[in-house]
């Protein structure tokens, strides 16, 4: 396994504890780009770990709705830099189950 890869499944443990999934309803887009802006404005120095957590939890209804993760970043009002992270978090989300505790 490449040293990156390390890395990426550290952020991964981190966040697999603040994450529960909520069944799927529809959300706008423009109500997704909210949250992922409060999520960014709230997150002090952790901005790419909410925005991989935003992913896992929404990522599944970003891709039943077909919207395209530059479109939530630019309604979002930040950094297009931050489509790769929004994209590593939708595909985090693919291997996250809900657990009940």
């Amino acid at each position: 396994m490449k040293d990156s890869y390390i890395t990426e499944l550290s952020k991964g443990i981190k966040l697999s504890g603040y994450v529960e999934l909520n069944d799927y309803k529809l959300v706008s887009i423009e109500s997704m780009a909210n949250i992922l802006m409060e999520n960014y404005q709230k997150a002090n120095n952790d901005a790419v770990a909410q925005i991989h957590l935003f992913g896992i939890k929404y990522g599944k209804q970003i891709k039943l709705n077909n919207y395209r993760v530059t479109d939530i970043i630019e309604l979002a009002g930040i950094s297009d830099t931050y489509v790769t992270e929004l994209n590593k978090g939708i595909k985090l989300g693919g291997f996250v189950k809900k657990v009940k505790v």
